[in-house]
């Protein structure tokens, strides 16, 4: 069963971790090394959390007298018949999710017929370059009608060049970076985020990440492409990104490439500072992904050994009021694991865990299964 604390519990941990990485971002390099492989981990796990909602007789039990009830009685109000406030917001997200999921998809299929209409040209010179860097026949495409390479596809994925005035040694740094996107499965990513995105559209901090990814992805790109090379072969890399640069603001086109990825970020102008800098820094930290991967490991199994649940001042310790708990106006009923509710005078009034009802006056009342309340 799918408790409200799984995804609560979920929700929370993956927008924390989302809006920890783009704090985080502030250092550009920061972001790069850990934002695109954490994030991923961090969506993994809660929707595991979600679906697997376990309990672990050691968990410690957190009560929420006023948080949780006060929640769990308005998700429970009739808005319109017998529709619920849960029913009616989780209709709201499901159809924002398929609008999201829809709309997206169709400007995802736009991108491919338009790619279908290109103008193509053969290089010999490019071919044979292509072909020296190990790229399979067909995977490399000239074309008059784009701007900026791009790398596209994920099942047979194809590299797109502009027509360019670029030397053999630059054709071939471009030619390593898209083949880079590609191993690197960029195009898998960006998909994922749309699907992210889309079942979390509420969520403005997913977004806000989303926006930023083109940039992290060159930045991830980049480094991997340039792992191990000397001082001068990053000076000769930039030098590169700079040449396609100034080539492709002479075409001010389209920029954007939902699906692609490409030598140049959607924002060129606003990143191509910061990837110079990273790139003749020559600085590498993936210390900080590993650690901040293992922390949230350590985050999701210790979520399992906490439970956040409602609770209800039990009638014996409200001051005044002289209560006999008997199996005429109490009874038990099993929520799940060694968990159970205490009905009193058909009021959920308290949760009791299994040790407890093994006691007097509970062990004399009835046990009902869950949904069987009076």
């Amino acid at each position: 069963m799918i408790s409200v604390f799984s995804i609560l519990s979920s929700l929370l941990f993956l927008t924390f971790g989302i809006a920890i990485a783009l704090l985080l971002g502030r250092n550009r390099e920061l972001l790069a090394s850990f934002g695109v492989k954490v994030i991923p981990l961090l969506a993994i796990l809660s929707l595991i959390r979600v679906l697997i909602p376990a309990d672990v007789e050691a968990a410690y039990v957190i009560n929420s007298y006023t948080i949780l009830p006060a929640l769990q009685s308005f998700f429970e109000m009739q808005v319109v018949g017998s529709i619920t406030v849960s029913e009616a917001l989780l209709t709201v997200w499901i159809a924002g999710t398929v609008i999201f999921l829809t709309a997206n998809l169709i400007k995802l299929l736009f991108a491919y017929k338009n790619l279908n209409t290109l103008r193509l040209v053969v290089d010999e010179k490019l071919l044979r370059i292509a072909a020296e860097l190990g790229l399979p026949d067909g995977a490399v495409l000239l074309s008059p009608d784009i701007v900026v390479p791009i790398s596209i596809g994920f099942f047979r994925p194809k590299i797109y060049l502009p027509i360019m005035n670029l030397t053999d040694a630059e054709f071939r740094i471009v030619l390593r970076h898209e083949r880079q996107h590609i191993v690197s499965g960029d195009s898998w990513v960006k998909l994922f985020y749309m699907v992210l995105a889309a079942a979390l559209w509420w969520n403005p901090v997913v977004h806000i990440f989303r926006e930023k990814l083109d940039d992290i992805l060159e930045y991830r790109c980049d480094q991997a492409v340039l792992k191990g090379s000397s001082e001068t072969e990053r000076i000769i890399y930039t030098e590169t990104l700079l040449t396609v640069a100034r080539q492709a603001a002479a075409f001010p086109g389209q920029r954007k490439r939902l699906g692609a990825v490409g030598f140049l970020s959607s924002h060129p102008e606003n990143t191509l500072i910061t990837r110079t800098n990273l790139i003749l820094r020559g600085k590498e930290n993936y210390v900080v992904a590993k650690l901040i991967s293992l922390v949230c490991i350590a985050l999701f199994i210790g979520s399992y050994f906490v439970i956040w649940q409602s609770a209800y001042p039990t009638p014996d310790l409200m001051p005044g009021v002289e209560v006999s708990i008997n199996a005429e106006n109490s009874y038990l009923v099993h929520i799940e694991g060694d968990q159970y509710e205490l009905w009193y005078y058909g009021v959920h009034v308290d949760t009791l865990k299994e040790n407890e009802i093994q006691s007097k006056p509970f062990d004399e009342l009835e046990v009902l299964d869950k949904g069987e309340e009076r």
